[in-house]
């Protein structure tokens, strides 16, 4: 019986149907019956002219010989010609904020291809695709993530998917409208602190340091690299700001839930955490409780917060008093840094928030008491007649937009020195 998809060799004599069998090539696939049996799939290996005998190898792996005068019909299997009309759909939103994944299709004659691989490009060029290329899956889909750069603003672009099926290349463009605010950082929280509130548990002197306790609130992202996150963004601190500063003792603290408390809840966003709110209040009482004998610890705090692009990365809360902003209160300083800038592309964060932390602590010495006397001025000395809490200037740290800055003038390093806070 003949099956679908096969072409039969009509049945000769004995002597001409063996003849068949010499003028196969090793590897070909043929399908024979002997005598009315099921018809046999087997990949052709050798044939014995002289014997008759016939070798190959069955599905599934044994070797088969038989007697070619044996053999009632031979069949060779048709192949389907390769498919020349490849298809590829991409499935691009309408609009793109910052990162966002992209699907699409390859098809051809309406059947999925699988293993291939997809290339995407953008017009202009400036998205980045992870992963590029992709691999459609069995069912011939793919996806990548498109990344906008930071500071995009609203515009057109182009993206393109292309894949080659059989020899056939396919592309298909879709447009969407993309943007990216840039990241930033908050403002500081500054208040004004009086002679009598400076801290002289200790003045400074030769071996003096600045000290930095981290806290990672659940949640929080805390490996960067490869490495611990507080020691990756430690790196190079003293040397850029020339003078000590090194983490406490024990490295940073790993809060639980259990920690913060039953009512802990942070806000949606950075920039709608505020000094007063209960759950600063909570972060306060943990800082205060871990240093009951000196105020001068700059307390880090790393934190989650949904708001997953745009906004501010970074806040510092300078000279907030614990349990009020009162005389009698103790007077700390906190920054307070959100997931977004672990991304490798805000390495300078840390940098940048203890930045406003020393100006605000910033201190002269009084020449006949010896006490210091707060400058109570949170501006940057590179700032045009220090009139701002940031400068533009493109690779100082204490530029406002976030990245990986290293510069800082010899102004800021000046300001930044005198700040009370050295033990």
């Amino acid at each position: 019986m003949l099956r679908k998809g096969e072409i039969p060799i009509k049945r000769h004599h004995e002597s001409s149907l063996c003849n068949e069998f010499k003028n196969l090539v090793p590897g070909i696939k043929i399908i024979v019956t002997f005598h009315s049996s099921n018809p046999i799939t087997v990949v052709f290996t050798d044939f014995d002219p002289n014997t008759g005998i016939v070798s190959g190898v069955k599905v599934g792996g044994n070797v088969l010989f038989f007697d070619c005068r044996r053999v009632e019909s031979l069949f060779f299997p048709t192949t389907p010609p390769p498919c020349m009309n490849p298809m590829i759909t991409l499935n691009v939103p309408d609009s793109i904020t910052c990162t966002r994944e992209i699907t699409g299709t390859v098809t051809c004659n309406s059947v999925p291809v699988s293993g291939t691989v997809v290339t995407f490009s953008s017009d202009p060029a400036i998205l980045t695709f992870i992963s590029n290329p992709a691999i459609t899956n069995e069912n011939g889909q793919f996806s990548t993530t498109v990344t906008v750069p930071e500071g995009t603003g609203v515009g057109s672009v182009s993206i393109t998917a292309t894949t080659t099926v059989n020899g056939v290349t396919t592309s298909e463009t879709e447009t969407t409208t993309i943007s990216c605010p840039p990241v930033t950082d908050n403002n500081p929280v500054f208040f004004p602190i009086t002679q009598e509130q400076v801290p002289t548990e200790t003045a400074g002197g030769l071996f003096s340091f600045v000290s930095v306790q981290a806290y990672y609130l659940p949640g929080a992202e805390v490996t960067r690299n490869g490495n611990e996150r507080f020691r990756e963004d430690m790196k190079n601190v003293s040397q850029i700001w020339g003078f000590p500063i090194v983490a406490e003792p024990g490295g940073p603290i790993q809060l639980t839930p259990n920690d913060l408390g039953p009512s802990f809840s942070l806000p949606s966003s950075l920039t709608n955490l505020k000094h007063d709110n209960a759950s600063f209040k909570r972060l306060q009482e943990i800082h205060a409780a871990k240093f009951p004998n000196t105020v001068k610890v700059i307390a880090v705090w790393y934190a989650p917060f949904s708001e997953q692009t745009g906004g501010a990365i970074g806040t510092s809360f300078n000279n907030v008093g614990f349990p009020n902003q009162s005389s009698t209160s103790r007077f700390f300083q906190h920054i307070v840094i959100r997931n977004t800038a672990n991304n490798g592309n805000n390495n300078s964060t840390l940098l940048h928030e203890l930045g406003h932390t020393f100006f605000a602590t910033a201190s002269i010495e009084n020449p006949v008491t010896g006490q210091l006397i707060p400058q109570n001025n949170i501006c940057d000395p590179a700032s045009p007649n220090c009139s701002d809490d940031h400068n533009t200037l493109p690779n100082n740290i204490m530029n406002s937009a976030a990245g990986n800055r290293t510069e800082l003038v010899n102004s800021q390093r000046q300001k930044a020195s005198s700040t009370f806070l050295f033990l």
